[in-house]
């Protein structure tokens, strides 16, 4: 892969730069606390879920692959969707608030998720960061799957499992990143450090999914150590992608 052009600013990254950019300004001014910071990263994932059960209703209602099938009932689909991905984050809340209450003594209890999660909204400048995390992310839902209609080649079962990879990464980094409290207590360089990891991460899913060509590439790399053929996995990528 080439790295100039994974990190390098294009029309396919500019909201990811953007994104990293403004919460690294939000953390330098003092208008975002340093777990704030963390924490918008960690919440992202709801407003990940959120959009994307909109674009799986948008899907529905009109994708021309998706009107290609009967008895589709995207509807339930949708809401078992929507069921599942709340487990998951819950799971996923209860192991952040396991590490986070090391590093602050108002988590108490990583299970009482309502409580804490109502205590992570208080935190000095979240509110500022989950604003300009959910303008970036709708804006590019709309410039790239919207406005593109790009929808129109998806469907909605297909789209179910799409986001799982990016949270799963994106909770992983939060995870390793919350490790460092221990070695950091004050949080600034948790902060920088997670989003440098993000921006890393971010720019090569965008950069593998950029192009089918790229697709390709790394179905092949994975085939070799696989039982699986290079165009299964060319499929599952693009699922996941």
């Amino acid at each position: 892969m080439d790295l100039g052009k994974i990190i390098a600013p294009s029309s396919h990254n500019k909201y990811i730069w953007l994104n990293a950019f403004t919460l690294i300004t939000f953390l330098f001014t003092g208008l975002a606390d340093p777990f704030a910071i963390v924490m918008v990263y960690f919440l992202e994932t709801v407003i990940i879920g959120v959009i994307h059960a909109y674009k799986m209703h948008y899907v529905a209602t009109h994708s021309l692959a998706q009107s290609k099938i009967k008895n589709a009932k995207p509807n339930f689909k949708i809401g078992f969707f929507m069921v599942h991905y709340s487990f998951f984050i819950a799971v996923q809340s209860t192991f952040v608030f396991a590490i986070f209450q090391y590093s602050d003594e108002n988590i108490s209890e990583p299970f009482y998720l309502i409580q804490n999660f109502k205590y992570v909204l208080t935190l000095k400048g979240i509110t500022y960061g989950l604003l300009v995390t959910l303008i970036f992310i709708a804006v590019q839902t709309y410039f790239s799957f919207i406005r593109t209609k790009v929808y129109n080649l998806y469907t909605v079962d297909r789209m179910f499992i799409q986001p799982y990879l990016r949270i799963f990464i994106q909770q992983f980094t939060v995870i390793i990143a919350l490790f460092f409290t221990f070695i950091f207590p004050d949080g600034v360089v948790v902060a920088i450090l997670l989003i440098l990891l993000r921006l890393a991460v971010d720019l090569l899913g965008v950069y593998i999914n950029s192009s089918d060509k790229n697709l390709r590439r790394l179905a092949k790399r994975l085939a070799k150590n696989s039982e699986h053929t290079e165009d299964e996995l060319y499929i599952e990528l693009r699922n996941l992608f």
